[in-house]
């Protein structure tokens, strides 16, 4: 019979795994390099050059012409690029002695600047006296070994001689011409064969990565494919107009402040800032010395300096997360790793590919189940859901970072939603953490303090619609003839304030009472009077004060909807008899079942309404209740009374 494979072993031999193929795909991509990087900048290229293609195709172009075309267009733009730059060049080659006076004078007044201190001075000459003794000290040996042999005073002039190599045949100079070249030359060479075969068999390469992947989810695969090449289609756009107009301004800005060459530089500066983080210091070195080598002064060093780094941050920080971060999918901190990694492994052309390579891996992540994890790590996307951040703000007991998150979704939605989508799923996580044993009674008491914070600090907040999308054409017509703008169903009736207030029961955990605070506030927030407070089961009822007694509504709230709701009818038959005129609310919260289930629990508990959400809920106390007040109290009902700590 066969070991049994424990499941910790079977982790252990996951994660082995796991370590092995990811070794040996670093070994692959770094000893592959010169194949890899050409085809990799290739396909990028492919992806750049695909949509005029299609376009050419779409005006009836044949295949091979459009490709061809839009090559050698490519190449053409690229050549011309080339040689400006190295016109700008030369011309910057022949004018660099005439400002090698100002250069000397800089050194030399950089050196004086550069005055040690006094213990650095000491320290120094303390250092230099050692070295002399010990130079001294090695001479005086060597005079004496040699004072039998020698004249004291003869002296011995040193003769010059210089050591001149052969001239180098010509074969061998014109190969160390041609040797520096050999790489880049090399290089280009692959690239453009890739690029040419890529573009020609786009639609058979892309048929036989179908068929490789597998044909039996060709949606998936298709949607993954497309989605890569729009993300990255997007980026190369946005990132090349962000750069070209990031090479404009500079050029335009050198030639104002009067540095020479200034097209080279905004050329130079566009170009390197597709190199992420190092591109632009890279770009300002060499405007910085040759500000420096035609200035006497400093101004025009101290206003390109400002100038590069201005025009980074605001391009950087500014200009580019609102334009190129909608549209790549990656977060900041994946950026930064991925652009570490693939310097690493290609260096230089790595820091160039890092973006564009982790987008497609992101889309792969996203679209494939057993690499879910790379979407995770590398997408843009929450780590966690609203109600999952704000239920880990909750255990962390950080009412002022939840209420910094509420006041965002606010501002787009009415507090009723917001409620129902973000707490109350929130406060759900945590009942079903209790009901497991994860949650203690303590615990959940210092969630529900921090959820009775976070209620006070929204306590100005009303349940109004932030928009008018709701209202129907009639009502903004009325709106618009009348100058009186049309209630909405959220809006309680204009009358005299109410005789008799609402109360809100727990049923049974604090979790309970965390409900009935944020329906209290919606009730508040809508002109009704709501008083929340907890149920004792010890002392059945006895401690509610006279102002809760003369109730006209009484919520019950209760989370345990996958128990039987006899609790609940157990809560409403001791109240019944200490209220006999109020008519009771069983909130059965986030109950998915259907509407006859939900009729059938109201006829057990013995309730007369039943609600499963905060909205419904205080739908219903907004309709059974004989008017509201116009001007709401912005504030719910002080935690005075009935401690929860009573509770226990």
């Amino acid at each position: 019979m066969p070991p049994k494979v424990m499941p910790s072993d079977s982790a252990s031999v996951q994660a082995a795994s796991g370590v092995v193929i990811f070794s040996f795909l670093i070994a692959v991509l770094f000893l592959g390099r010169v194949v890899l990087e050409p085809l990799a900048i290739a396909v990028l290229l492919g992806f750049i050059l695909a949509p005029p293609i299609r376009r050419l195709r779409r005006l009836h172009a044949g295949r091979i012409a459009s490709v061809i075309i839009v090559v050698v267009f490519a190449l053409a733009i690229i050549a011309g690029l080339g040689f400006v730059m190295e016109m700008q060049i030369t011309r910057l080659a022949a004018d660099l002695p005439k400002y090698q006076s100002n250069l000397q004078t800089k050194i030399t007044s950089l050196n004086n600047a550069l005055v040690p201190s006094g213990a650095l001075e000491q320290a120094s000459s303390t250092l230099n006296d050692l070295a002399d003794e010990l130079k001294n000290q090695r001479s005086r040996a060597g005079g004496n070994a040699a004072q039998n042999g020698a004249l004291k005073d003869q002296s011995v002039t040193p003769v010059p001689v210089e050591v001149r190599a052969p001239q180098p045949p010509t074969l061998e100079r014109l190969q160390n011409l041609i040797s520096p070249l050999v790489t880049p030359l090399a290089m280009g060479s692959l690239i453009i064969l890739f690029l040419v075969f890529i573009l020609f068999y786009r639609e058979d390469l892309r048929d036989r990565v179908l068929r490789l992947v597998g044909t039996r989810d060709l949606q998936r695969t298709t949607e993954a494919m497309n989605e890569a090449g729009k993300r990255l289609s997007r980026y190369f756009t946005i990132q090349s107009a962000i750069n070209g107009a990031f090479g404009v301004f500079i050029g335009c800005a050198l030639w104002i402040i009067g540095v020479p060459n200034a097209a080279l530089w905004g050329m130079l500066a566009a170009i390197l800032r597709f190199l992420p983080y190092l591109g632009t210091p890279i770009a300002a070195v060499f405007p910085l010395v040759l500000a420096s080598a035609i200035d006497p002064g400093w101004s025009k060093v101290i206003a390109t300096a400002i100038l590069f780094f201005g025009g980074e941050v605001v391009t950087g920080q500014a200009i580019e997360p609102v334009l190129q971060g909608q549209h790549t999918g990656l977060s900041p901190v994946a950026i930064v790793i991925a652009t570490l990694f693939w310097t690493l492994i290609w260096g230089p052309a790595g820091l160039v590919l890092a973006v564009p390579i982790t987008v497609c891996i992101s889309v792969l992540g996203k679209h494939v189940d057993a690499l879910s994890f790379l979407g995770i790590l590398l997408g843009d996307e929450p780590a966690l859901a609203a109600h999952e951040g704000f239920y880990q703000r909750l255990l962390a007991g950080d009412a002022t970072e939840a209420t910094f998150q509420a006041e965002e979704q606010l501002a787009t939605k009415p507090l009723s939603g917001y409620y129902d989508d973000v707490p109350m799923k929130a406060i759900a996580l945590a009942q079903a953490d209790a009901a497991a044993g994860r949650l203690s009674r303590d615990q959940q008491i210092e969630l529900h303090n921090t959820i009775d914070e976070f209620v006070e600090e929204l306590s100005d907040y009303s349940d109004a619609p932030k928009d008018d999308k709701e209202a129907s054409p009639e009502d903004r017509q009325t709106e618009k003839t009348t100058g009186n703008p049309k209630k909405t169903r959220d809006e309680p009736p204009v009358s005299a304030a109410p005789s008799r207030p609402i109360l809100l029961v727990a049923a049974r955990t604090p979790l309970d009472r965390s409900a009935s605070l944020l329906l209290a506030h919606i009730l508040k927030s809508r002109g009704l009077e709501a008083l929340v407070e907890p149920y004792h089961p010890n002392g059945r009822g006895k401690d509610h004060p006279p102002a809760t007694l003369d109730a006209q509504i009484v919520c019950i709230s209760y989370f345990g909807v996958s128990q039987n709701p006899l609790l609940v009818r157990y809560v409403i038959r001791r109240l019944r008899r200490l209220m006999p005129q109020a008519r009771f609310l069983s909130c059965f919260w986030l109950h998915d079942s259907s509407a006859e289930i939900l009729e059938d629990w109201r006829e057990k508990v013995g309730a007369d309404f039943v609600a499963t959400s905060l909205k419904e809920a205080a739908d219903i106390c907004s309709r059974e209740t004989p008017g509201a007040s116009k001007t709401p109290e912005p504030r719910v009902e002080p935690r005075s009374g009935l401690s929860i700590m009573a509770q226990n």
